[in-house]
């Protein structure tokens, strides 16, 4: 779905709408695991601009995490929107960019994944 849907033409519009939204609500839900669970950010009673009580690095490098991951969570609209953006762009360069960046996200929550433990 996340590679080819652009080029589902045979999708009718309802239906193609109904998988983009249960695409929306997953990676909300996967971005909120990733930073409340399995990162251990965003606590309510933490001394470090909501992130946690203990941290081994300087806040920043948690934003950082948290936009970084958000980013890479959604760029998964990119396909979806290529064609009309941006009609002049290769489309395996597209891919490779989402390849790349799914790559370093996952790298990036391995590592905090393994911090947090």
């Amino acid at each position: 779905i996340v590679v080819g849907i652009d080029k589902c033409q045979w999708i009718p519009f309802s239906l193609f709408y109904f998988i983009i939204s249960l695409r929306l609500i997953s990676s909300i839900f996967s971005l909120c695991w990733d930073i409340i669970m399995d990162f251990g950010l965003w606590q309510k009673n933490s001394i470090n601009d909501r992130l946690r009580k203990t941290t081994l690095f300087s806040p920043w490098i948690y934003w950082y995490l948290i936009i970084s991951d958000t980013i890479a969570r959604f760029l998964w609209i990119l396909p979806l929107i290529h064609l009309k953006v941006f009609p002049n762009f290769p489309s395996i360069s597209l891919h490779l960019i989402l390849w790349i960046s799914e790559i370093l996200r996952r790298f990036q929550w391995n590592f905090f994944r393994v911090e947090y433990e």
